[in-house]
């Protein structure tokens, strides 16, 4: 029978909750950005500044820890407003690279 004598009609059956609908959305969209190991990589890049500076912080205000690394000398860890423009000056560059890296592919 030829396309044009099928008679068209609106779906009759279940539909799913609406609640569902938007996770397909989201589902698909996130195994697509996932899908280079690069983006994946990049992405765990990005944590390190975070980490790192976490870290720091801990040791910083940890007594222990400052009488062992610094011998008692409290300045070489000084937590300051020019500790957190340079994570996030680390941050932007890496979140430059990691934008930079989905564009291209």
């Amino acid at each position: 029978m030829p396309v044009y004598k099928h008679t068209y009609s609106a779906y009759s059956g279940e539909t799913t909750p609406s609640w569902t609908r938007v996770p397909v959305l989201a589902r698909y969209a996130l195994s697509e950005a996932w899908s280079s190991k690069i983006t994946v990589g990049l992405f765990i890049l990005c944590w390190i500044p975070c980490l790192v500076s976490l870290i720091g912080i801990y040791l910083a205000n940890n007594p222990m820890a400052v009488a062992l690394v610094s011998q008692g000398a409290k300045d070489s860890m000084a937590i300051d407003a020019s500790l957190f423009l340079k994570i996030l000056e680390g941050q932007c560059w890496l979140a430059l690279v990691h934008a930079a890296s989905r564009q291209v592919s």
